[in-house]
């Protein structure tokens, strides 16, 4: 029994102390350590959400920029094809209109052509017509004076014819 309170004895000062209500600074500050490593591991995991949703994010930015990349690239080789086919559209149209100005000279050449031919048969129909007119004119003056020297004679020959009645006519 002596060695029962000998061995409570040497206990109790270990049992007295660990069930005193102070505390003794390091385990304070242990308590203080552990309350800020769980802060600290609340905000690492409330960071570590935030980085997560930012990464989705991200990966959302990027992929919406690389399909805007993609369509602008899709339209970038649309407007090059666009001005490639204008490009070629526009040596067709300034083909056809080299071609089609030097039909139209062709033609204007052609026009002249005819135009000066039509010019001169119509100087010649002219010049025939003033012919004909004045050929005309000399036939019918010639005709009005035939025709009046006829008349003329005849006037003549009845006037000689009354005479010589009324000659006649006096001698009876």
């Amino acid at each position: 029994m002596k060695i029962k309170i000998l061995f409570a004895l040497a206990w109790l000062p270990f049992v007295v102390l660990g069930q005193t209500n102070i505390k003794s600074p390091t385990v304070e500050e242990v308590d203080n350590l552990e309350q800020t490593i769980r802060a600290t591991r609340s905000l690492t995991n409330k960071l570590d959400v935030r980085v997560r949703n930012m990464e989705g994010r991200l990966k959302a930015i990027s992929k919406s920029l690389e399909e805007q990349l993609s369509v602008n690239q899709n339209l970038q080789e649309q407007l090059q094809n666009n001005l490639q086919t204008q490009a070629q559209n526009e040596r067709a149209v300034n083909l056809a209109l080299d071609e089609f100005s030097k039909k139209f000279e062709e033609q204007n050449k052609t026009v002249e052509g005819v135009k000066a031919s039509l010019d001169a048969q119509l100087k010649q129909q002219f010049l025939y017509y003033t012919l004909a007119l004045v050929v005309f004119v000399i036939v019918l003056l010639i005709a009005v004076k035939i025709s009046t020297a006829k008349a003329l004679k005849q006037q003549l020959k009845s006037w000689n014819e009354f005479n010589e009645y009324i000659i006649k006519r006096k001698q009876q």
